[in-house]
């Protein structure tokens, strides 16, 4: 079987090995950009941080970090998400 086409590749979850010399581990970056929908900065004080143009919700966990999650610098990542916008009229 070939390999897939470079253009295919865009849309697959990329992993990359992040490890020391010696070991083999696996982990998902941050993506270049951030997500449809996740919440831009200002992050909130104590509970996120800026990466990317984006804030994430850091994690206790770190890498190799479990497949839910994003590695940056060791330590592992979720995305932060804004709360949908209430509407802005009742039907009328």
């Amino acid at each position: 079987m070939s390999p897939p086409a470079p253009e295919s590749l865009g849309r697959r979850r990329r992993l990359v090995d992040t490890a020391d010399a010696g070991q083999s581990v696996l982990a998902r970056p941050l993506p270049r950009e951030p997500f449809k929908g996740q919440k831009r900065p200002p992050c909130t004080r104590y509970a996120e941080v800026e990466l990317v143009g984006a804030c994430w919700l850091p994690h206790e966990l770190k890498a190799p970090c479990p497949d839910v999650l994003y590695e940056h610098q060791g330590k592992c990542y979720s995305p932060a998400f804004s709360a949908k916008q209430p509407p802005s009229s009742l039907g009328q």
